[in-house]
């Protein structure tokens, strides 16, 4: 997992949710987009899926 820059945090904290497309199996294709909540804490981003443990 990569850090994330400072600049980047502030882009993507103020949005509501996010929609993430996650590569499918031959790493190349992106597959449907998956929406998630994103928050810091203790200067550390963390996203949670909507849907819990049944997201991809």
């Amino acid at each position: 997992m990569r850090n994330w820059t400072e600049g980047e945090v502030r882009r993507i904290v103020p949005a509501d949710d996010l929609h993430v497309a996650p590569l499918r199996d031959d790493g190349f294709t992106h597959g449907m987009p998956n929406r998630i909540w994103a928050v810091v804490l203790d200067g550390n981003l963390y996203a949670h899926a909507c849907n819990g443990t049944a997201s991809r």
